[in-house]
C-alpha cells in the first residue's frame, strides 16, 4: 500500500511541470475524481511551488496516509529536519469544526 499519492524531493517537485505532478497524484488516487478535488490539487501545487525554496533540502508528499490513525493529510513537507503537516481548505469561506478536528 502506498502511503502517499505523490512523493518527491523538494527540488525535483519545483522543477516538474504542474501537469506532470497532477498526473501522478491522479494516477495514484483510488477514489472517484471530481473537478473540486482536481482544482484543489492544482491550487495546492501552485501554492507550494510559490512557498518552497529551490535550495531547500527535503521532501514533499501529497495525500499522505498517517499510519495507525486512519487519516490522510493533504501535504507533508519535510524540510531541514522539520516535519510540516499541511491541510488545505482551498476556496473555503470559513473553517468548519470538522476541519479543525481533523
Amino acid at each position: 500500500m502506498r502511503r502517499a499519492f505523490y512523493f518527491e524531493t523538494i527540488s525535483d517537485f519545483l522543477s516538474r511541470e504542474d501537469e506532470a505532478i497532477l498526473g501522478r497524484i491522479v494516477a495514484n488516487n483510488p477514489n472517484d475524481l471530481n473537478d473540486l478535488q482536481k482544482n484543489s490539487w492544482i491550487a495546492q501545487i501552485r501554492i507550494l511551488k510559490n512557498s518552497l525554496d529551490q535550495n531547500s533540502r527535503g521532501a514533499l508528499f501529497f495525500e499522505y496516509s498517517i499510519p495507525r490513525m486512519g487519516k490522510r493529510v493533504d501535504a507533508v513537507v519535510i524540510q531541514n529536519g522539520i516535519i510540516f503537516l499541511l491541510e488545505f481548505k482551498v476556496g473555503a469561506p470559513r473553517f468548519d469544526r470538522y476541519a479543525i478536528d481533523k
